[in-house]
């Protein structure tokens, strides 16, 4: 592997100093690229499969071990040489899961959420003790080996980031976030999640949150890719499935806050941001994620901006007037188009309250009507003076009375 590494470096040097480069396709070197990130991925895991079988038993193997066997003998299986070499012992199946790099993007995943849910399984069969155990360091030898593989990749994306594509997502989609990637990070996400509900461990929060970025920026970056609505509704069940749950082990000390707060806030994690700011950070956070989480950031992903969502949170039939009334007198001026556009744009419930900051008394009625307020609606027109104040007042009473 260290020579493959080696010589895929000198490759890639040999074009850029060529002239090559320059001339060589988007797709063709988006390929040579993918090639460095999943070989130098592939050193790394050799490395560690090596210090891991220092401990490994008979009858206890790592994780990984397991992986690089399932993905070998499948790599095996679609090749008749192999196979041969195979059932002779002329070759083993864990070097051929490391000397054919060009299938590591395809085979990696597959094996990785194979096992995992094979184990899981095995679990389930024993007592309810030892099962515990089992599950989760199941849970936490795969996070750390996908985390050890991404970050393999991603060092080799920044030693070489001046050779990638300004737009890499229009480019084609990456082993990292291809389906595969996903489903494999997601299988993690999901066994993290019903050991943490099932058996109340906070501590699988650890692993959960090993994943957690990974997949949702794989997750986000296939809504772009993709540009369907299945990668949108994907991309907020992964959400779904993750932020929740790490809120929970934020809470416990279980994984530090902040951390948490970051990935919440990279994902649209709303719900999970405005719990922070109730019960850690105050109005100043708050105002400072209304400020940065903009309304055009999350477009592309179907989202209001987080402004947005803080007024139709507060604004909600279960809010206390107090706690709006609160929010309002503190909220600095550069929110105030933000709190007209919600306005202007939300149903009646609250948009009669901007028409009466606006001093729109006779909208303000309309608006107080339509939700079923008659009595604070004939102040509105009472107010107002208009024309046809008297008549719309005199029809609120007839309401009224029946």
């Amino acid at each position: 592997m260290e020579e493959k590494a080696r010589v895929h470096e000198k490759y890639a040097k040999f074009l850029v100093d060529s002239g090559a480069w320059e001339n060589t396709t988007p797709s063709e070197k988006m390929e040579v690229l993918r090639h460095g990130e999943t070989t130098f991925a592939l050193l790394r895991l050799r490395a560690l499969l090596d210090q891991l079988k220092m401990e490994e038993t008979e009858k206890h193997r790592s994780l990984l071990s397991d992986i690089v066997r399932f993905a070998g003998e499948g790599i095996a299986k679609g090749d008749n040489t192999l196979t041969r070499l195979v059932r002779d012992d002329a070759i083993d199946v864990d070097d051929i899961f490391f000397s054919r790099s060009s299938f590591f993007s395809h085979v990696f995943w597959n094996a990785t959420r194979a096992v995992v849910e094979q184990k899981i399984k095995e679990a389930s069969q024993q007592t309810q003790r030892l099962a515990d155990d089992v599950e989760y360091e199941c849970i936490n030898q795969a996070a750390r080996i996908v985390s050890i593989a991404l970050e393999c990749s991603n060092e080799y994306r920044r030693c070489w980031s001046d050779l990638y594509p300004a737009q890499r997502v229009s480019v084609e989609e990456n082993w990292t976030s291809q389906a595969s990637a996903r489903e494999g990070m997601r299988t993690i996400a999901e066994f993290a999640r019903a050991v943490c509900n099932a058996r109340k461990r906070l501590d699988v929060g650890v692993p959960l949150f090993t994943v957690a970025q990974p997949l949702l920026d794989a997750s986000a970056s296939n809504v772009l890719y993709a540009r369907t609505e299945r990668s949108l509704m994907e991309y907020k069940s992964d959400r779904t499935l993750i932020l929740p749950t790490l809120l929970l082990c934020a809470r416990a000390h279980v994984c530090p806050a902040e951390n948490v707060a970051a990935t919440c806030e990279s994902h649209f994690g709303y719900d999970e941001l405005f719990t922070f700011c109730d019960a850690e950070g105050g109005k100043a956070r708050l105002f400072h994620y209304m400020r940065t989480l903009k309304a055009e950031d999350a477009a592309p992903f179907n989202e209001n901006g987080f402004a947005f969502y803080v007024f139709e949170k507060i604004f909600d039939s279960s809010s206390s007037s107090r706690r709006v009334s609160a929010l309002l007198r503190e909220l600095p001026d550069e929110f105030s188009e933000h709190l007209s556009h919600f306005f202007m744009t939300s149903n009646d419930t609250a948009k009669w309250a901007h028409e009466i900051g606006r001093n729109e008394f006779e909208k303000a009625g309309e608006s107080l009507q339509k939700i079923g307020l008659l009595s604070e609606a004939k102040l509105a027109y009472l107010v107002s003076g208009g024309e046809e104040a008297e008549e719309k007042i005199d029809r609120i009473n007839s309401k009224l009375l029946f």
